[in-house]
């Protein structure tokens, strides 16, 4: 065999070579693509697990450190609500001391009513008034052993006798509308209270102002709107007696 024979086997061979291996190594790496991607994944997890220098352990006291301030915070602040809520009914019970007053929180809140948490167990029956610091809300409708539901004022049902403060006119307020006398002086801007008329509820309690008067089209009464001073909030009183 000649020697130029011999170096055109030679370089045939190494082509042949050349081919096995890439193809070798084109299958090996799709067999190993999957066990890649398992070894970055299990490295992943044991970075995000391992503890480096004690640093994991002194985020994770941090962060119960702050839930804890944040915890304590959320009492704190509960703790002024609460003060500042019994305050302004001690300031009532100054004024009026035969106010029997039983507080109490909401528990659920609907368009037409709210639920609290107190029942005929606290001598809540029905029919009591319930108000906030800022004034009348509402009326309790029914109760159960520990919860009764209240219906604000402007409820269809809810009907209390007011007086203006200003031209001392008594009124019948349902559903948050005034029906006033066509001859009435009222105007917008008139505080409104009640009074006392009918035993429902006591007088002087503050109620709203007026917000809008108009003649009804018989001309025989005209009506108000009224913007209440009180909207549900998350403690209430209700009166047991008065």
């Amino acid at each position: 065999m000649s020697r130029k024979t011999v170096s055109w086997f030679c370089v045939g061979a190494a082509a042949i070579a050349f081919g096995v291996v890439l193809r070798v190594t084109g299958v090996a790496g799709v067999l190993l693509a999957p066990l890649q991607t398992a070894v970055t994944a299990a490295a992943d997890w044991v970075s995000e697990r391992v503890d480096i220098g004690g640093y994991r352990a002194q985020y994770e006291e941090a962060q119960a450190e702050l839930t804890a301030l944040r915890r304590e915070l959320a009492e704190q602040e509960d703790a002024v609500h609460t003060a500042a809520f019994y305050r302004a009914f001690l300031a009532l019970k100054e004024t009026r001391p035969s106010l029997s007053l039983c507080d109490a929180r909401v528990i659920a809140a609907r368009t037409d009513s709210f639920t609290v948490n107190v029942g005929t167990v606290d001598g809540v029956t029905g029919g009591e008034p319930v108000m906030t610091a800022h004034g009348l809300v509402g009326v309790v409708a029914e109760a159960g052993l520990n919860w009764a539901r209240v219906f604000p004022l402007t409820h269809e049902s809810v009907t209390v006798s007011v007086t203006c403060s200003r031209t001392a006119e008594t009124a019948e307020m349902n559903g948050g509308v005034l029906r006033l006398h066509r001859d009435s002086e009222a105007t917008t801007g008139d505080r409104v209270m009640t009074s006392g008329y009918g035993g429902k509820y006591p007088r002087g309690l503050l109620v709203g102002e007026l917000q809008t008067v108009t003649a009804d089209s018989s001309g025989l009464s005209r009506s108000a709107t009224v913007r209440l001073y009180a909207e549900a909030e998350e403690r209430v009183m209700v009166i047991l007696g008065f």
